[in-house]
């Protein structure tokens, strides 16, 4: 599954480069939490909250349907005043929300977009889009490392000793 996030990272990274942090979502944004995490780069997107039921298809393999959700984060300018250049930076920015669904649409996997929210917390303004996928899950490949092995010569076997 997390995979899947790095994939979805990538692929709003390339098509939105004006994005200056992807983060899992941690639940920087809960309320009251939102003032721990104003080092948050906006804007930003956070990925996470996922919710998969999974089948498992034998030998370690699993595939499932599920949803994940991708939060679009902006800093809100701290006047609302329509002359203030920051709305105006503000609205832009939030333009950017299609793009980056148009992002995560592109990636493997993700059908559709299910819902979205937009609230605001603290001096953030929150763009939540959740996507339904088909999710596959494989176990990694077993790690060989070749070992070479000296026997000293100058150990004996006690058994033998006479």
């Amino acid at each position: 599954m997390l995979s899947t996030f790095v994939t979805i990272g990538h692929a709003i990274k390339k098509a939105v480069p004006e994005i200056r942090s992807v983060d899992l979502n941690k639940g920087q944004l809960d309320p009251g939490k939102a003032s721990d995490f104003e080092s948050l780069s906006c804007p930003a997107i956070l990925i996470g909250n996922s919710d998969v039921n999974w089948a498992a298809l034998g030998q370690g393999h699993e595939q499932g349907d599920g949803e994940v959700s991708v939060c679009y984060v902006i800093r809100l300018a701290s006047r609302t005043s329509l002359i203030d250049p920051l709305l105006f930076k503000s609205l832009e920015q939030l333009e950017l929300a299609d793009y980056v669904n148009s992002a995560v649409k592109s990636v493997p996997g993700i059908t559709s977009r299910t819902s979205s929210h937009e609230y605001a917390v603290g001096t953030y303004y929150v763009v939540e889009q959740v996507y339904a996928g088909f999710f596959k899950s494989t176990p990694p490949a077993p790690i060989t490392k070749q070992v070479s092995l000296t026997i000293n010569p100058f150990l004996t076997n006690p058994s033998t000793q006479p």
